[in-house]
């Protein structure tokens, strides 16, 4: 029995990338339960299809069957759709449609079977089924996954064909192919020509190529890349923002990441848990894990529950401060909580010990991922082979080279190159460049770290004919260089001809004059800035010698009204400041530029002091040229033009780990605008500046209805109904006695409890005589807001010096002689209550 209609499902489309049918996940029947179960029980395809061949031939077997091959999708279990599929196709008596075609072509481009998956393509054309344009989506990311670009190609000349112009659904399709695939560059010039052929990206477009240049550690561009798709009027969904959140951790760059949490937040999105690991992440890798650890609570408190990610980010941000044993605390409270650790959780342990060099520990975690049935992967082996060698226990680094030759785990690159950097550091030339020379033998490709690190053993040792020797190799093998070769390189080179130089009568040819200066730029990469050569050449300290700071061109360009001449002179310093001298200079050091008057702030990395950033841009290609005239650092990150008061001084503070008043300033903000509280949400607003530094806050608001029907003086006065850093729940208040005095932001101006509290909700407390009549109306964990029916009147002020420990500088352990009795009148609570008709 063949049926030429197979169900409800059949030709409402699925749409590629979704995972469901027709916007809608799949809502399972019984007998479809049991078949999802059975199929993901059972591994032998022969009691599979039996099974199948017992269920009667109709639409409801159709509905069932196809829903239980798109939960498989969402649960990636690629076989099991082979499966399913498989026996539509070949054993029932079901027509196929281009649903069941399209799951199969999908499932065989995950697995990179893309001969399969043309196959099918072709069956499908057979079958006289219409493609969709989600056939050629999947059809096209199968050939881009396996680097068949040719044949990617072709696919559009065969949509063309049968009367498809290439969609976004078929574009994002192409792009996400060619990421998966690896060709980066190949992904980004698709997404130029899909706005060349008027095709309008999508927001998953952008968000794809968001996380494209993300992974690459360019979050500049992702910043370009989201600019531009605000001014597409391409609205970001939470992965969009989550995406460009974790472009700015990957660079440690905490307060751009906050800031983009925070524009999260100001869209009205709900953030999930990967948008807290995003943020978490930044501050990790910032060198901030109490900063990371304070957005773990928030999470928790905001009704987010942490998954594994999060406790593995935790790991490693106590791990890469230095905090070993924070870190296996962490650990051991996953373990408690159920949460099986993985190769990656014993990994991140495992480095957190590394770095402080305990031998010891490191064997027992390896020895208790044997017994906890995970094998050390080439990974782990490789960090214990860099933990050996930094401890120059060489004896025990070739034991686990000789375990790696012979285990199921290979060597790769990675380990001769940590082996090759080991030995050439100890300077045994000979046995490092054995290991160099048994590369091809075993497969091996040298990359850009396997010759940079052979450079370095050499002009360590000042042998700097054969760091040239090294580069010639290295040029001629058709691998180029990168910062750390050009340091090593570049900067001997310069070395040399200047020694030779010496004596000469006749002016150096590396004096900074612009066509110099500019080519010296230019060949460092630096176009936008050679151009803008000129500009130092021309100033009074034209005769040199100074230092240069280099953003790249991306960086350049993002800033569209930055001047590029004046960048260049903000970012130069007169005279020579290498990296080592800038470490040395206190944190907040400024020193003036080019530019009178214009200073940059040095600042370092507060853990260890190994990191250098200037403005909050990381000094990450230290000495890319140094001729004794000229010296040029590469900078990583955003710049802009310095403030005339850059060259203020100031005390110097160390970064904050992170500020959660302000992401639950945003919080309190748009729950009261839901609640009725518009007014007060917007005054939030207006005094963000003042709030955003206080510890804690507690509101008394009043609801939009009450302002409107004659309370407005709350607005001119709702300073006087903030009292700072106290956070006061209703159970809080309760327990205060009546004369208890609280501050408020009203300089020398408090509120004082009329009533005390007891008789539970707050009855029959008064504070300023008024009642509170929605305790609790809006709460987090830093702010509380309790509702009024009316504003507070001002009552006669306590002498000044009896508040003075309670204003608004004050900490929170001076707010105990806050309790003080005030001298003042204080009327009974009826007579306010009648005249006010409460």
């Amino acid at each position: 029995m063949a049926f030429s209609v197979g169900g409800s499902l059949r030709g409402r489309g699925w749409k590629y990338g979704s995972g469901f049918v027709d916007g809608i996940f799949p809502v399972m029947s019984p007998i479809a339960q049991q078949i999802l179960d059975f199929v993901q029980k059972e591994e032998r395809s022969n009691r599979i299809w039996g099974s199948l061949d017992s269920l009667s031939p109709n639409h409801t077997t159709w509905d069932d069957i196809i829903n239980v091959a798109v939960q498989l999708r969402l649960n990636k279990q690629w076989d099991a759709i082979v499966l399913i599929c498989g026996w539509i196709l070949y054993r029932s008596s079901f027509h196929p449609d281009v649903i069941c075609y399209n799951l199969l072509i999908d499932a065989y481009g995950q697995k990179s079977l893309y001969k399969k998956a043309e196959s099918t393509y072709l069956e499908l054309l057979e079958a006289r089924c219409v493609p969709t344009e989600d056939t050629y989506a999947l059809l096209l990311k199968a050939y881009c996954t396996s680097g068949l670009l040719e044949k990617a190609e072709a696919v559009f000349a065969e949509m063309r064909k049968y009367g498809f112009p290439p969609s976004a659904v078929v574009y994002n399709a192409y792009i996400d192919g060619l990421m998966k695939g690896g060709d980066t560059q190949k992904a980004v010039e698709i997404f130029e020509r899909m706005k060349r052929d008027r095709c309008q990206p999508s927001t998953a477009t952008y968000t794809m190529l968001i996380n494209l240049y993300g992974k690459a550690s360019k979050s500049y561009m992702a910043l370009k890349v989201f600019h531009e798709m605000r001014s597409q009027k391409c609205k970001p969904n939470i992965c969009t923002f989550t995406a460009l959140v974790n472009a700015f951790a990957r660079e440690g760059l905490c307060e751009k990441a906050e800031e983009i949490f925070e524009q999260l937040q100001e869209a009205g999105l709900e953030p999930d848990v990967y948008a807290y690991n995003a943020l978490m992440e930044a501050y990790s890798r910032a060198g901030f894990p109490y900063g990371a650890a304070e957005i773990f609570s928030l999470m928790q408190h905001m009704g987010c529950e942490p998954d594994r990610a999060s406790y593995n980010i935790m790991v490693d941000a106590y791990g890469r401060a230095g905090l070993h044993e924070d870190a296996q605390a962490v650990f051991e409270v996953m373990k408690r909580l159920g949460i099986t650790p993985t190769m990656k959780s014993h990994m991140l342990l495992l480095s957190a010990y590394s770095r402080a060099g305990k031998v010891a520990k490191c064997e027992e975690i390896v020895n208790q991922m044997h017994k906890s049935g995970i094998k050390p992967d080439t990974f782990v082996l490789n960090s214990m082979l860099n933990l050996y060698g930094r401890l120059g226990q060489f004896e025990k680094m070739e034991e686990v080279l000789t375990a790696m030759e012979k285990g199921p785990y290979p060597a790769d690159i990675s380990t001769y190159n940590i082996l090759i950097n080991i030995y050439g550091r100890a300077g045994f030339f000979a046995r490092m460049e054995e290991l160099f020379r048994s590369l091809p033998a075993r497969n091996l490709i040298p990359d850009v770290v396997t010759w940079t690190s052979r450079i370095g053993a050499y002009s360590r040792r000042k042998q700097y004919n054969r760091c040239l020797e090294v580069f010639e190799e290295m040029i001629d093998a058709g691998c180029y260089p990168d910062g750390g070769t050009a340091k090593n390189v570049l900067l001997k080179v310069a070395i040399f001809m200047a020694s030779f130089l010496v004596g000469s009568a006749s002016p150096s040819p590396f004096s900074p004059t612009a066509p110099i200066l500019g080519s010296i730029l230019r060949s460092l990469g630096f176009r936008e800035l050679s151009v803008a050569a000129y500009s130092l050449t021309e100033s009074p300290w034209s005769g040199g010698p100074y230092t240069i700071f280099a953003p790249t061109d991306a960086a350049i360009s993002v800033c569209g009204s930055c001047s590029v001449s004046r960048i260049l002179q903000e970012h130069t310093l007169p005279g020579i400041f290498s990296v080592n001298y800038l470490r040395t200079l206190a944190f907040g050091t400024k020193l003036e530029t080019m530019v009178p008057g214009r200073c940059i702030t040095i600042t370092s990395d507060l853990l260890n002091g190994t990191k250098v950033f200037l403005g909050g841009a990381e000094i990450d290609r230290p000495n890319l040229f140094n001729n004794g005239f000229v010296v040029v650092h590469g900078l990583s990150g955003f710049v802009s033009h310095l403030s005339p008061f850059s060259c203020i001084l100031g005390p110097a503070h160390p970064v904050p780990a992170f500020s959660v008043m302000r992401l639950m300033l945003r919080d309190a903000s748009m729950r009261l605008r839901i609640s009725g509280y518009s007014v007060l949400a917007l005054a939030l607003r207006v005094k963000y500046a003042e709030l955003a530094g206080l510890q804690n806050v507690t509101v008394f608001g009043v609801d939009d209805a009450a302002i409107f029907a004659g309370g407005q003086a709350y607005v001119r006065d709702v300073r006087f109904h903030i009292v700072p850093n106290r956070l006061l729940m209703a159970s809080d208040l309760e327990e205060m006695p009546a004369a208890t005095v609280l501050p408020t932001l009203e300089r020398n101006q408090t509120l004082v409890v009329t009533t005390a509290g007891g008789g539970g909700v707050l009855e029959p407390m008064r504070i300023n005589h008024v009642r509170i009549t929605s305790p609790n109306v809006v709460h987090n964990l830093k702010i509380v807001v309790h509702g009024l029916s009316k504003p507070f009147p001002h009552l006669n002020d306590p002498p000044v010096a009896q508040a003075s420990s309670c204003e608004i500088e004050g900490s929170m352990d001076g707010y105990e002689s806050c309790a003080l009795a005030p001298t003042l009148e204080i009327k009974s609570t009826a007579e306010i209550d009648d005249d006010h008709g409460f």
